[in-house]
């Protein structure tokens, strides 16, 4: 992706199309706090802070050659802007700036265009809009994820050959593997955790852990089955759309990787050995 050009699910504008971004105004940083005056004296007792989304601001331009053309591209992206969602589905804002690919999510809200937008449209084929967009948390991710895909059965060899490549594939006992991933970024991100079939007996006994959070999920899959923990929906979704929430159990809903080098381990009831875990994850940042 080129610089200054935006993605939203798919659709672009920005830099070399022929929607332009005059401006952006990324917010202010929203704090939900749960301080409380001292009781009988002066000052503030201080507690957890919860940081908000921002709402993302675009001011923008549609030239689509005149005429018919530029109101053409206008519905084009109020189609974009105005999409449906279901619940719990966010949309992917992508973009490129000097030495970065990032990306963030939420969902794309206001889409108004400016008074001047009748006349200017008619007479001078451009289309002024403002559109935000809000952010469902306060971090800027990469784009590019990265992955820790760990089979249930180690190489014969087992252990780890130097030199070697993160993410590290550690050894583990039977039913047992365990990884090591290095996070990036300066913040602690979300991830996804998918556990691949084949898996046996009545509960199958799927878990995965890491610093501070742990899932268990009692259910059985077949070979060509998986299920996905999204710690940002909070989600558990089988890869048919059925939702296995009440199967799962653990410190998972609020569950994050920290920056830094950390375990992750997991493991199952699989005959076959060919069970898999695949965890992914972005590094993420506070500022675009």
């Amino acid at each position: 992706m080129r610089d200054g050009r935006f993605d939203l699910d798919g659709f672009e504008f920005g830099a070399g199309t022929d929607i332009r971004v005059r401006a952006l105004d990324t917010g202010a940083r929203t704090v939900r706090d749960d301080d409380w005056p001292v009781p009988g004296g002066d000052g503030t007792l201080m507690g957890r802070d919860y940081v908000d989304g921002a709402e993302w601001t675009f001011d923008l331009v549609v030239k689509g050659g005149g005429g018919a053309a530029t109101f053409d591209l206008v519905e084009d992206l109020r189609t974009a802007w105005e999409r449906e969602h279901e619940p719990g589905e966010f949309s992917a804002l992508r973009y490129g700036l000097p030495g970065r690919r990032r990306r963030v999510y939420g969902r794309p809200r206001r889409f108004a265009p400016t008074g001047a937008a009748v006349r200017e449209g008619w007479h001078f084929n451009h289309y002024p809009v403002l559109a935000t967009f809000v952010l469902a948390d306060p971090l800027v991710y990469e784009d590019e994820g990265r992955v820790l895909d760990l089979a249930l059965t180690q190489s014969p060899l087992g252990g780890l050959t130097l030199p070697a490549r993160l993410p590290w594939t550690l050894g583990g006992r039977d039913g047992m593997r365990a990884g090591e991933v290095t996070v990036g970024g300066r913040a602690s991100v979300p991830f996804t955790l998918t556990f691949h079939g084949p898996s046996t007996g009545s509960a199958s006994g799927w878990w995965a852990e890491g610093p501070g959070w742990r899932v268990d999920l009692a259910t059985t899959l077949a070979w060509d089955q998986s299920v996905t923990i999204d710690t940002r929906a909070g989600t558990v979704t089988r890869n048919d759309g059925l939702s296995l929430a009440g199967a799962a159990r653990g410190r998972f809903l609020s569950a994050r990787l920290r920056p830094g080098p950390q375990e992750v381990r997991w493991g199952c009831n699989d005959e076959t050995g060919t069970a898999r875990m695949v965890l992914e994850h972005r590094p993420a940042f506070h500022s675009i």
